[in-house]
């Protein structure tokens, strides 16, 4: 049984202009608390020095990359009014033919 209250929408990369695409993915990478260190965390780079620094154009370009091979996707929120960029494997809001979402605790 799907919920009638559909909270978000699945936007394909195609759907957005080269401009549009751009800010998005940039406003994702600078938002506070994105990470693109070499992983080691915050402790650990203060106690062995900086880890990989990536530029902007390189935080986009390993996004935009992420997005092209479906490792990412691109999820419009319609009660915000916004988008966001989640990880495939994470759970979204969308009502889409190509999620499987299992059964809900209604339909079990």
């Amino acid at each position: 049984m799907s919920d009638a209250s559909e909270t978000g929408v699945k936007l394909e990369l195609d759907q957005l202009s080269a401009e549009a695409l751009r800010g998005l993915v940039e406003e994702f990478v600078t938002r506070e608390g994105t990470d693109y260190g070499d992983g080691r965390g915050d402790e650990r780079r203060d106690q062995e020095g900086p880890g990989q620094d990536w530029t902007l154009e390189e935080k986009v370009a390993q996004i935009i990359e992420q997005l092209e091979r479906g490792e990412a996707r691109i999820v419009f929120d319609l009660e915000l009014a916004s988008a966001s960029i989640v990880a495939t494997s994470s759970p979204c809001p969308v009502n889409s033919d190509d999620t499987d979402r299992g059964p809900t605790e209604s339909e079990t």
